[in-house]
């Protein structure tokens, strides 16, 4: 069995507690996950973020928040979804494909409404329309 790579942690890795190829216990893959997503968040430019980037984005949400009924992880890691930094935290919408579509090779997209993640406080809010 595979330990847990926290520092002085003497525990076995739990088997799904994994973050970035490195193997976490029960108690430490939830501090792991919001270890690894700071550090990205804090290197993030404010461009578009790349996969590792939502896949944290997704799994910090899912894990360190309350994770509102509208949002699902594979809806939180779609590779559309736009970002925008903000002081404190994030801005982020996810678009999905119209039902029907005049294109089926280009799908029209509908931006779905806008969320803010405050980082400090693992919370997730559902702004208003704009």
């Amino acid at each position: 069995m595979r330990m847990c790579d926290w520092p002085r942690c003497t525990s076995e890795a739990g088997p799904a507690h994994f973050v970035h190829g490195k193997a976490y216990c029960v108690e430490h893959c939830e501090p792991a996950i919001r270890e690894h997503f700071m550090k990205e968040y804090e290197a993030w430019d404010d461009g578009k973020p790349g996969k590792k980037f939502r896949d944290l984005f997704a799994r910090y949400c899912e894990t360190c928040c309350e994770l509102p009924e509208e949002l699902t992880k594979v809806k939180l890691n779609h590779p559309y979804m736009k970002f925008t930094k903000i002081d404190d935290g994030l801005e982020f919408r996810i678009p999905t494909p119209l039902p029907e579509y005049k294109h089926p090779e280009r799908p029209q997209l509908v931006e779905w409404p806008r969320w803010r993640l405050y980082v400090a406080e693992s919370r997730l809010e559902l702004l208003p329309q704009e």
